[in-house]
């Protein structure tokens, strides 16, 4: 008789038995991966139908609205959901070539307004197989080596020169300050209509040397650098 997973996959008890316990274990490792990507992709697949129907994002996460001002806590509930699906959708090439016992870094420069929205939101999970650290520093170099940045409003005034020391290296920076991405930030979030939503400069990733789904790109306002757009 065969047994049906809730991922599809049917496998008949005797010749899983046969297989051995080697074969039997990477078996089920490329299932789970296959699964983690499946749901990652129906997650988005998901987000993307509420943005064209005009429903808020945040209904996905169980928060029926975000309203910036009058409720900052569900604001960066949000964020912190989408901070965490970003890493599945952008290619790191040295993660990619390291080993599964490398962790995927998160880092929050100066000022925390996520609290312990951002550890509860990634315990216990990883991202391609790696598992998932939040670090947080007010020190730039402490955090250079992390896969994703979040500069948050509290650097409004320096975002420009983080940026600009940064150049080069291989992280994903995300900001929410008006001109971030097009200054050379890679995604910016926003409120419009008391909805997070966040804008991509895909130029500003590739010259990190990191490549941005189209999925992804699909969903978010995709933007330019400042110069590009002014045709300089």
């Amino acid at each position: 008789m065969a047994e049906e997973t809730d991922d599809g996959y049917s496998v008949r008890g005797n010749a899983m038995r046969a297989l051995g316990a080697r074969p039997r274990a990477a078996l089920f490792r490329v299932c789970r991966k296959s699964s983690r990507r499946y749901r990652a992709e129906a997650f988005f697949a998901k987000w993307g139908a509420c943005l064209i129907h005009g429903l808020a994002i945040a209904a996905i996460f169980g928060v029926l609205s975000v309203a910036a001002a009058a409720a900052p806590a569900p604001e960066y509930l949000v964020k912190a959901a989408f901070l965490y699906n970003f890493g599945k959708f952008v290619s790191y090439p040295q993660i990619s070539a390291s080993g599964d016992n490398v962790a995927f870094s998160i880092g929050v420069l100066g000022d925390d307004p996520f609290g312990a929205a951002l550890d509860q939101t990634v315990q216990g999970k990883t991202i391609d197989d790696h598992k998932i650290v939040i670090r947080r520093s007010s020190n730039l170099d402490d955090l250079k080596t992390c896969q994703i940045l979040f500069i948050g409003s509290s650097h409004k005034r320096d975002f420009a020169a983080i940026l600009a020391r940064l150049k080069g290296d291989n992280v994903l920076t995300v900001g929410e300050c008006d001109g971030f991405a097009t200054q050379g930030g890679m995604i910016n979030f926003f409120i419009e209509e008391n909805k997070v939503r966040f804008e991509i400069n895909p130029r500003a990733a590739e010259r990190a040397n990191l490549q941005i789904s189209a999925q992804l790109l699909r969903l978010g306002r995709v933007v330019a650098d400042e110069q590009s757009a002014n045709g300089s």
